[in-house]
């Protein structure tokens, strides 16, 4: 679906490693800068998703108390 190639692109599936019981926020918008609310946002370990959010109006979202380890978003 559009919505989900678009947050792809946007946050383009960057690696990134948590410290112990870290966090992650971010915001999803389209080409223009506009928020997407209510995007779905997964948070995947390997190939196993950890965790999911859904934007808030302002198109942003927080994943808490994160091990360490390598995820993808």
């Amino acid at each position: 679906n559009m919505l989900r190639s678009l947050i792809a692109f946007l946050l383009s599936s960057a690696a990134l490693l948590a410290q112990a019981n870290g966090s992650l926020d971010g915001r999803v918008a389209d080409p223009q800068q506009g928020a997407l609310p209510q995007a779905t946002v997964l948070l995947n370990s390997g190939s196993r998703t950890v965790a999911r959010q859904v934007t808030n109006a302002a198109g942003q979202f927080t994943f808490e108390n994160l091990a360490p380890g390598p995820y993808t978003v």
